[in-house]
């Protein structure tokens, strides 16, 4: 079960420092989408990985864009408060060179194993951020033939909130 801040639950989010959730095929309870936020509140690194529209894998109904969109939006209290919400598209970029203008002291770019170039993905998700829900809402990556300054048309963005932080990929 996901939990944070329950001591009865071995598994409790508090015990770690990042949790992934890699192309969710179920939707999460109230409780859990509300320990996730708070995981990330407290300071908790959560990790994002979408997929395109309609690949619902199980066929109950929900695919990973309205699972993810669904913790995003719809999480009591914390209602759109990353400011990133998953697009219902399908993109392939091999690759994409449409890096943001990121600056050099920024780690997603810049690292210390060097520059990052280029994102490549297969039938992924986009992403669109609103500032105005979160100003740390960046994007890092879009598709090709879109501004890298705008705020749709995204691969890969981040987001703080509270003392933790979020990445999303398609």
């Amino acid at each position: 079960r996901i939990t944070c801040g329950d001591a009865t639950n071995p598994q409790d989010l508090s015990n770690y420092k990042t949790f992934i959730i890699c192309e969710p095929n179920s939707k999460y309870t109230s409780n859990e989408k509300v320990a996730l936020m708070k995981f990330v509140k407290n300071g908790g690194g959560l990790f994002l990985v979408s997929d395109h529209t309609v690949a619902d894998r199980n066929l109950d109904g929900d695919d990973a864009v309205g699972i993810i969109n669904d913790i995003l939006k719809n999480t009591q209290g914390y209602e759109n408060v990353l400011g990133i919400v998953v697009d219902s598209t399908n993109v392939s970029e091999i690759p994409s060179t449409n890096a943001a203008p990121l600056p050099v002291s920024d780690p997603f770019l810049h690292g210390p194993l060097g520059e990052v170039a280029n994102f490549s993905f297969n039938n992924g998700g986009t992403f669109s951020i609103n500032k105005s829900n979160n100003p740390t809402a960046k994007a890092i990556f879009y598709q090709n033939g879109f501004s890298n300054t705008g705020t749709s048309n995204i691969m890969m963005a981040c987001a703080n909130y509270g003392k933790g932080r979020v990445v999303v990929l398609g």
